[in-house]
């Protein structure tokens, strides 16, 4: 984008130039006047300083102007550094043909650029001064293609570029190796350009119509371009309607590469990290709307279709559109939250490689909130099924929007084991430090089928719900859960634990929770519920209880997000004392990817032994206060 706005307007100011020098010659004025009056009259128009140290002409049927340290500061005043620095331009043109209406320039070479790109918070760049905003426009672009120059060949060598935008807090650096255009005659025109934009390599092979009728005023303009950024390549094939304009664009497109993100800043949008990726479509554009239609391909595993419109010409860049999947398959996402998909299926090299390292069980990688002030977004996205190992998920369907630095996914629907979750998860990136929040509502999921393919689902059943909201900041999934805060409450209703949990957790276990009467034997659990609040990272259990057939379960401690570490305990009270002998309570402890079950009280256990009635469930399971007395 920001090579493509150099060159242009670069080359057609350097062309500007040269009719001035051939003009001169002509004329028979000499050069030591006309340099610092060309400097002036420069400086003037574009409302900036401009320096030239050197510039010679060798007049002749083809005139050969060369400039040599051509100086464009950044404002007229202020203390902006160089928006442009070329060190030397070579530009060959035949002075008769301005005359006949057709400016030929059979060569421009410009070597060692150096261009610092800006744009302030309010959208200013650094390359436009208001004042003259409409004058340059009029002046340096032709209006109509036959107004083009007939350019035979230009070369660019050695051109570096930097831009940043203090809004989005986008910075981008770029180098340009090597670019190369090629008038073919009826051949069509070529151009190939090698480079890379912030370390990544970057190749663009271009293949274009005759130059005939890219300046004609009817026919499309046909364009065959590859290009590559790092691992990700765009393939596109097609017509412009207005080479000039760059409008009435029609193009199939073909992408593929080791992760969606790995498109930017080709798509100026902030994409979703994701498994290797296949996509084509058809890319049309009018005015400032682009149109991307028929969208197919996968991600990894998954399927996708749908369509989207990006509108480049609200204050604040807008894509819009609708996605769907037949089949989600969810570690395609995992690199989403800093995960990696399972290596055994779709996945790049590198991210094969990081999912051998040793990892905690909460990634530490940088979520991408750094782009996500660049554009808004309002996406819709449903997938008819969902495979994962996490968890039984069915179906999902979403709703996306981005404005203005924050991103909210609403969960208007997603299937899970037979219930449904809902709410909202959101990642602002409005302040220096970003903050993610979760609001979650979870109805009616079945137990057994929420623990499918696990040792779990033969061993209970009921269904159970509830409601969380956390909130932490940081730039990692880590960081904010290590800083959450927050509540939640879920509830267990018409459960049954059968008696092969014993095998399962053990014997010692399940005998000190009064819960296995005799070997088979199923324990109903009537209805029990789960509060706990969260600060700094902990949540620690306010209250923890279940009403079983012989003994109510009550249990104390917390869960440290930041250490991932548990430490809770679980008494019984038994309802009749004959069938149970409490010896002490059962102990969860340890890191949370394989805790230690065992038996064994932490010191200040709060519970008071005691014969216990059966609860109240309608109160348990609605949250109501327990009734005071004794």
């Amino acid at each position: 984008m920001v090579v493509k706005f150099t060159a242009r307007h670069l080359g057609l100011g350097l062309l500007a130039l040269a009719v001035f020098f051939t003009v001169a010659v002509a004329f028979g004025i000499a050069l030591i006047v006309w340099t610092p009056l060309l400097e002036r009259m420069a400086s003037a128009s574009l409302g900036r300083s401009v320096r030239i140290d050197r510039v010679d002409v060798d007049p002749g049927i083809e005139t050969d102007v060369s400039i040599e340290g051509l100086q464009v500061a950044g404002a007229m005043q202020g203390n902006d550094s160089n928006l442009l620095s070329v060190e030397s331009v070579r530009v060959v043109v035949e002075p008769l043909s301005i005359f006949l209406g057709s400016l030929e320039v059979p060569k421009i070479s410009i070597t060692g650029i150096r261009s610092r790109l800006s744009r302030d918070a309010d959208g200013r760049g650094n390359w436009v001064v208001a004042s003259q905003a409409g004058v340059i426009a009029e002046t340096a672009a032709p209006e109509e293609r036959a107004e083009f120059p007939r350019l035979g060949k230009l070369v660019i060598n050695d051109a570096e570029f930097d831009f940043h935008d203090a809004a989005s807090g986008l910075d981008l650096a770029g180098r340009l190796d090597k670019l190369e255009a090629v008038s073919n005659g009826a051949d069509g025109i070529s151009l190939s350009l090698s480079g890379a934009i912030d370390g990544r390599p970057l190749a663009l092979e271009f293949d274009g119509g005759a130059f005939q009728t890219l300046r004609g005023s009817e026919r499309p303009y046909p364009v065959n371009l590859e290009l590559t950024l790092g691992g990700a390549s765009v393939k596109a094939r097609g017509t412009f309607g207005d080479p000039i304009a760059l409008d009435g664009i029609e193009l199939a497109i073909e992408a593929s590469g080791p992760t969606v993100s790995a498109l930017f800043p080709l798509v100026p949008v902030a994409l979703p990290a994701t498994a290797p990726f296949e996509l084509s479509g058809a890319l049309e554009r009018s005015g400032r709307i682009w149109t991307l239609s028929d969208l197919e391909g996968r991600l990894g595993d998954s399927d996708i279709d749908g369509e989207a419109v990006y509108d480049a010409g609200s204050a604040r860049p807008r894509i819009s559109g609708s996605l769907h999947s037949v089949r989600l398959d969810l570690d395609d996402l995992a690199p989403v939250i800093g995960e990696q998909p399972d290596p055994s299926e779709t996945a790049s090299a590198s991210q094969r490689e990081a999912a051998t390292k040793d990892q905690d069980l909460f990634p530490h990688v940088e979520l991408p909130s750094s782009n996500l002030r660049i554009a808004d977004a309002d996406l819709s996205y449903a997938a008819e099924s969902i495979s994962t190992s996490l968890l039984p998920l069915e179906s999902a369907d979403v709703q996306l929007s981005l404005n203005d630095g924050r991103l909210l996914v609403e969960l208007r629907s997603v299937a899970i084991a037979d219930g449904e979750v809902t709410g909202e998860l959101a990642l602002n990136a409005r302040e220096e430090t970003p903050s993610a929040d979760a609001n979650l509502q979870i109805q009616e999921l079945n137990l057994k089928a929420f623990f499918q393919g696990t040792e779990l689902e033969t061993v209970m059943s009921g269904r159970f719900g509830g409601r969380a909201y956390l909130l932490g900041t940081g730039r990692s999934l880590a960081d904010i859960l290590a800083s959450a805060r927050g509540d939640g409450r879920m509830t267990i209703r018409d459960a049954s634990l059968s008696g092969l949990l014993v095998e399962a957790i053990g014997l010692d276990v399940i005998e000190a929770l009064g819960l296995v009467l005799g070997d088979g034997t199923a324990v109903a659990v009537r209805c029990g519920a789960l509060e706990f609040t969260a600060r700094d990272g902990i949540l620690l259990i306010e209250e923890a209880i279940a009403d079983t057939t012989d003994s109510v379960l009550v249990a104390s401690g917390q869960v440290d997000l930041g250490a991932e570490s548990i430490a809770v305990q679980i008494e019984a009270r038994a309802k009749d004392f004959s069938i149970l002998d409490v010896a002490a309570p059962v102990s969860v402890s340890g890191q949370l990817r394989d805790p230690n079950i065992g038996i064994g009280a932490v010191e200040g256990f709060p519970i008071d032994l005691g014969e216990q009635e059966d609860l109240d469930c309608s109160r348990v399971l609605s949250g109501e206060p327990k009734p005071a007395g004794p």
